[in-house]
């Protein structure tokens, strides 16, 4: 009975101690093998998404969206959070943002609906 106790705890650690092995496909259809080198994707991933965008308000459709460029291409993004103290035709701020589930008003022609976060003002400069 104590040897089947043993052994049984003996495969229990030795099962905990094994990892397995994740394989992540990257953009440039390269493979990233190891947890660590998926940890670093994620850091770099959410490093970008904080980006700099000028506020732009509309009196029908998207009452405030944000444009903002974003790796060579322009997007147009309906905030489903923004402060109303950002709320500001012509305002430059950078911001951290999530993709939402949210709804998009009817009328709006955003290409995504964000939540942002850690919003900060910018000076215009000339």
């Amino acid at each position: 009975m104590k040897a089947l106790l043993i052994s049984s705890v003996f495969f229990l650690l030795l099962a905990c101690g094994t990892q397995k092995e994740v394989i992540v496909n990257t953009d440039s259809n390269s493979q990233i093998e190891s947890n660590q080198a998926i940890d670093n994707t994620i850091t770099n991933t959410s490093d970008t998404l904080r980006i700099i965008g000028t506020v732009r308000t509309t009196s029908k459709g998207c009452l405030v969206y944000i444009d903002a460029q974003t790796n060579s291409r322009s997007i147009k993004m309906y905030p489903v959070n923004l402060d109303d103290r950002f709320k500001k035709e012509g305002m430059f701020i950078r911001f951290t943002y999530a993709l939402s589930r949210g709804m998009q008003p009817k009328g709006c022609e955003c290409n995504q609906i964000v939540s942002v976060s850690d919003v900060t003002r910018l000076r215009k400069c000339y």
